[in-house]
């Protein structure tokens, strides 16, 4: 009797083994991590090191009076609610709103789509990081997203 359902029990294995999904392999590309929250914590890792050099925003460059290389509550309040010194009708960080920002500008480089840029000509600067290819679109969506939700402190 047992002879009778092994065809049976070895056909349905195959068929539910069949049916089931592989698992990825470590470091499968088509495997999407899940995008970091949108918190100050995961944003200014980003800022540091993209942003913050001598030359730039920190050391005691601090182009446009901005150090993002200090302290995390430092760095915030440099960000959030100050006026742009390159279009001060315009926040650095204005929280809820990535498209009014003008750090998503300069990180999209996107400057030349502002009004007022494009009636100051080459004021408004270049993209960020300066000299440097754009950073990547994860890392502008976690900034985006950061601004959106209201650009929270530490």
């Amino acid at each position: 009797m047992l002879r009778r359902h092994l065809p049976r029990a070895a056909a349905l294995t195959a068929l539910l083994a069949g049916c089931s999904d592989p698992a990825p392999a470590p470091g499968d590309a088509s495997v999407d991590a899940a995008p970091l929250p949108a918190t100050y914590a995961n944003v200014q890792p980003i800022l540091v090191r993209a942003c913050s050099f001598r030359s730039c925003h920190g050391g005691t460059s601090m182009s446009g009076g901005l150090n993002l290389g200090a302290s995390a509550a430092e760095s915030h309040a440099a960000l959030v609610n100050v006026a742009s010194t390159q279009v001060p009708a315009m926040r650095r960080v204005l929280p809820g709103d990535p498209a009014m920002s003008w750090m998503m500008h300069k990180v999209d480089g996107t400057m030349s789509t502002v009004a007022a840029c494009q009636a100051a000509g080459a004021m408004c600067g270049v993209s960020m990081p300066e000299r440097s290819e754009l950073l990547p679109a994860a890392e502008r969506d976690l900034l985006r997203r950061w601004i959106a939700a209201g650009a929270p402190g530490p």
